[in-house]
């Protein structure tokens, strides 16, 4: 066989194999990291919180947006049945964990905490309350001589920390929506 062909026929093979490999991994159900699933499509999701502005608040919009969820916040008045979501107090807190010989903070414990009641809401009818209270928690190793740089990794990791709360408030939805 010339090159070329030689070329074209393992390049098709190559083609064929990946092909395969993806078909295989999504029929068994495998998914990446944060890879957003329309399973909550059309669901009448009606959310309020404390602090409708703040961080966590707008994040959780965002992804339930992405999801094609139908959002309604206070002052909208929710027609068919749905899950409501009531975002309560939510606490950032810095721990020291260890310090060094001088009596310096060598690591810290980041803690986000949020207490939140989820529940089926039925003829804008809403449940009596049953608060949970949902938590992540990080350790970040603190150095002086690099301030700037810890301090923006602070930041990244409470993003990524509520990041997770939303991710913990979504598989809830999930339930309470299989229920509908």
């Amino acid at each position: 066989m010339p090159f070329a062909t030689k070329k074209i026929v393992s390049t098709t093979l190559r083609l064929f194999l990946m092909l395969f490999l993806a078909l295989g991994l999504s029929g068994c159900g495998f998914k990446l990291r944060g890879q957003l699933s329309s399973d909550l499509a059309g669901v009448n999701v009606y959310l309020n919180a404390d602090d409708i502005y703040g961080a966590l608040s707008v994040d959780l919009k965002r992804q339930l947006k992405l999801m094609e969820v139908n959002l309604f916040t206070a002052g909208n008045d929710v027609i068919k049945p749905a899950v409501s979501i009531y975002l309560k107090d939510i606490r950032e807190k810095r721990t020291t964990l260890s310090v060094d010989k001088t009596g310096r903070p060598v690591e810290y414990e980041l803690t986000v905490e949020v207490d939140v009641d989820i529940h089926e809401l039925k003829n804008n009818q809403a449940n009596e309350p049953a608060w949970t209270t949902m938590h992540v928690r990080r350790v970040q190793v603190y150095d002086n001589n690099l301030l700037l740089a810890k301090s923006r990794e602070r930041d990244e990791v409470r993003a990524e920390m509520r990041h997770v709360l939303v991710s913990q408030i979504i598989e809830r939805i999930r339930v309470y929506a299989s229920q509908l």
